[in-house]
């Protein structure tokens, strides 16, 4: 045998001891149901405050926490916002924002405080304009914080604030800060 060899069998060696635990531990897998009506707010530049003003936005939000103790976890979601932004008699412009996105779950007692980051696409609708149906999409990121208190065996409660970007460049950057309130489940 020659010396690689023998470095590459005790490298294999030393890496099975790593993924054989003494002690196996169990993860906790839950589904997530998040319905969470909430505000929006827009803070990004004159033209983007002009076109958009604060809006009522309902978020749903679904996926699945992965617990690896009482005091760690993540959790992979998928979220779909609806939000009108301008409305006026003849026209009716909302937003539409589809995500993918992932938090880390910081456990305590009665619920938990999380970061999350979500990444996806953002579109405007501008409705009917003199008969014209028109659009327009970009990449939208979504990073934010919130908590989740348990009230019964599967439900949960909470809050979150979210800064949703979407990135259309010109005419108008559109950045705003949304306030959400949540009801969910954890099956």
């Amino acid at each position: 045998m020659n010396g690689r060899t023998l470095l590459a069998g005790g490298l294999l060696i030393a890496l099975g001891g790593l993924a054989t635990p003494a002690e196996a531990r169990r993860a906790d897998v839950r589904f997530l149901f998040d319905a969470a009506p909430g505000i929006t707010v827009p803070i990004a530049d004159g033209d983007w405050r002009n076109f958009n003003s604060p809006s009522f936005k309902l978020s749903l939000r679904t996926g699945g926490e992965l617990w690896f103790s009482r005091h760690f976890g993540i959790a992979g979601e998928i979220d779909t916002d609806l939000q009108p932004l301008l409305v006026t008699r003849s026209s009716a412009d909302v937003r539409f924002r589809g995500l993918v996105g992932l938090r880390l779950l910081f456990g305590f007692r009665v619920g938990a405080f999380f970061i999350r980051q979500a990444i996806g696409v953002d579109l405007v609708g501008n409705g009917l304009r003199n008969g014209v149906k028109a659009s327009e999409a970009a990449l939208a990121v979504e990073p934010g914080v919130g908590m989740q208190f348990r009230f019964i065996r599967r439900g949960v409660v909470g809050f979150a604030v979210d800064f949703p970007i979407g990135f259309y460049g010109t005419p108008y950057f559109a950045a705003d800060v949304q306030f959400l309130g949540f009801i969910g489940v954890r099956l």
